[in-house]
Order: structure tokens, then sequence, then C-alpha cells
């Protein structure tokens, strides 16, 4: 087992390495990181996310791939259209508004995290689906699940270790044309999306 893979098996461990695992990887790869955890966890929400964060998550993939590259004026004003669309505390009754919600910020950070190269969007990013993951095992699963509980959960470690794979990608594939490597990395969160908050019949 690799360091990455060895350090995603334990969600403390990952969560403190984020940073320097980041800090590997070139802007793009940041990016790409944030972009694949926002796809995964918007493939999780039930019922799907507003169609606003799918057509700007599309518009974040492409300028990964895309060789015309980067529009930032775009990405900038989905970022803002997305962020209009979060939802107030209030509004947060159940998993789907608060997935929803989630998925949201998360585009969001993806999306700054291209437009700044700053890694702590992509770190805001990948919070995002823990967030989820944590709300829906403290509200949804009965008993419902202490803190300890979440840390250790297969939901959290299996998400742990996804973005730990993501980020070894990408660091191993350097030398690998990044629209390559982001087209294999997005098709991966789409599969994985199910795996996100557990499939649907597990959920109460």
């Amino acid at each position: 087992m690799d360091r990455e893979a060895e350090v995603g098996a334990e969600p403390r461990a990952f969560f403190a390495a984020l940073p320097a695992l980041l800090g590997r990887v070139d802007s793009p790869r940041r990016a790409a990181f944030a972009a694949a955890c926002a796809e995964r966890l918007a493939g999780a929400v039930p019922g799907g996310v507003p169609q606003v964060a799918r057509a700007a998550l599309d518009l974040l993939w492409d300028s990964l791939t895309d060789s015309a590259g980067l529009d930032a004026r775009e990405l900038a004003r989905a970022a803002d259209q997305c962020e209009a669309q979060v939802a107030s505390e209030d509004a947060l009754i159940d998993l789907r508004a608060v997935a929803s919600d989630d998925a949201l910020a998360a585009v969001v950070f993806a999306l700054r995290a291209r437009l700044s190269g700053d890694a702590q969007h992509a770190i805001w990013a990948a919070r995002r689906v823990w967030d989820s993951i944590d709300w829906y095992l403290a509200n949804c699963t009965v008993p419902a699940a202490s803190e300890e509980a979440i840390l250790t959960h297969r939901l959290v470690r299996s998400e742990s270790r996804r973005q730990a794979r993501d980020i070894d990608a990408l660091t191993v594939s350097r030398d690998i044309s990044l629209s390559a490597v982001v087209r294999e990395l997005r098709e991966t969160a789409q599969l994985d999306a199910n795996e996100v908050l557990g499939c649907p019949a597990e959920r109460t």
C-alpha cells in the first residue's frame, strides 16, 4: 500500500495531511481534485442538484480538458450563480436539502480553486463532501452516530480513500496530459457518486 493509500485509510490522518498532499500538485490539478469531490457529491444528492450546479460543473471540467483553456469571466459568473443558490440554515431540513447545499458550495469552491489556484478552496470543496456524510450519519441513521463513530464509519473512511486515490492519480500523472487524467477522474467520480452517502436502501 502506498503512502497516500495509508493516509487515506485513516480519516484523521488524511484530513491533517490534505494541505501537504495538495501542495505536491500544480493549480490545475488541485482544481481537478476539487472538481472530482464536487462531482461525487452532486451525483449523490437525492433527486439531483440544481441545473445551475450541473452546468457549472460541466464548465469547470471543460476548462480543464478543452484546448481553449480557462475562461475566467465565465467561471466567475458560474461561481456567483451557484453561490446565489446556497440556502439559509433554516432551509436545511432534510438530507436532500443539506446534500444539495453542500454540493452547490463544493462547486463554488472548485470553481474558485480553478480561478485562483489556491489549495484552500480545494480543501473546502473536499470538506463539503465530509459535511454531507457527517450530517447523514448524525441525522439519518438509527441510532444516530456519535462524533467518534462518524470519524471511523465506513462512509467517511471510503471518502477519504477516494480523495487520497485522486490526489495520488494527479501526483503520479504529472508527465501525462492533464486532459487525459481529468477525463478519467471525472468518469471515476461519476461512478463513485452512489457510494458517497451509501446506497438508497441504506438510508432511513
